[in-house]
């Protein structure tokens, strides 16, 4: 990537282009090699793995916490699932990312540690990746299973049932690190070769 490039494409100064890769440069999603250039960094399967197990720590904690929790609003949460599977009937992957985020932060809300999203979201740039990459390539009957993965959740949170909605979460959430060996047999130039 080249700053006066970006620079130009966005009609901005190189200013906040700089301090745009090193933000990136920071997440590691971009090397920055003076004198020689910045490159987007590729996808490592085992920052994948750690950044997953951060997550499912913590949001399956969240949900035990919501179960327990009393005077719990699902109107949100319910609404958000009900836009994702609008989304997914469209096939608007980058809209249905973000509605799959915003289902996933509502968990934590639903548990009063809507703070503990932040730290997820620390962690989870690699993940992401991975994320963006499966759900952009996914037809629409897996976004509409995706879809129903978060109603079935949704329910065991309501009916109280932790241990159920924990089972569902997790077998949710680890199906990147499942579909990663597979993105990068389809696209290995993506891809950290370990």
């Amino acid at each position: 990537m080249s700053e006066s490039e970006l620079a130009t494409h966005y009609g901005v100064s190189r200013t906040p282009i700089r301090a745009a890769i090193a933000s990136l440069a920071d997440s590691d999603l971009v090397h920055v090699r003076p004198q020689v250039g910045t490159r987007v960094s590729l996808i490592d399967l085992d920052e994948v793995s750690q950044a997953q197990f951060i997550r499912e720590s913590l949001e399956t904690n969240a949900l035990r916490y919501a179960c327990d929790t009393e005077d719990r609003d699902f109107s949100i949460i319910q609404a958000t699932i009900a836009e994702q599977r609008r989304i997914a009937s469209i096939g608007d992957s980058e809209a249905f990312f973000l509605a799959d985020e915003a289902f996933h932060q509502q968990t934590f809300d639903l548990a009063g540690y809507s703070g503990a999203w932040s730290v997820v979201g620390r962690s989870r740039f690699q993940l992401d990746r991975i994320r963006r990459l499966s759900i952009g390539l996914a037809q629409p009957q897996k976004l509409a299973e995706l879809c129903s993965e978060h109603e079935e959740i949704v329910r065991c949170v309501v009916s109280r049932d932790a241990e159920r909605a924990v089972e569902k979460l997790r077998t949710h959430i680890r199906r990147y690190i499942v579909d990663g060996p597979g993105l990068r047999k389809a696209y290995p130039d993506y891809f950290v070769c370990n």
